[in-house]
């Protein structure tokens, strides 16, 4: 995927690997790094309007956020908050 991204540049077809690469971060719990490949994949897919990418990452970016602060359900100090554990709940 990253050399998907380094030769793809800015260009629009490039989203999904930007939005796949964010979503693997994410599992990896790696949601600073995960967000911005996430916004940078929804920023270009918005310039094709391809929904399906979209919604891939916009699901994606609003897991990472719930991860990063989830004010109705903290989690124990001893458990570390992921994308994977939020999706679960």
């Amino acid at each position: 995927m990253r050399q998907v991204i380094q030769s793809g540049g800015k260009s629009p077809p490039v989203a999904p690997a930007h939005i796949e690469l964010g979503a693997l971060l994410c599992e990896w719990n790696d949601l600073d790094s995960a967000a911005e490949h996430l916004n940078i994949g929804i920023e270009l897919s918005q310039r094709t309007a391809n929904q399906l990418i979209l919604s891939d990452g916009y699901r994606t970016l609003a897991m990472v956020q719930l991860a990063w602060v989830n004010p109705r359900r903290p989690f124990p100090r001893s458990e570390k908050p992921t994308c994977w554990r939020i999706a679960a709940r």
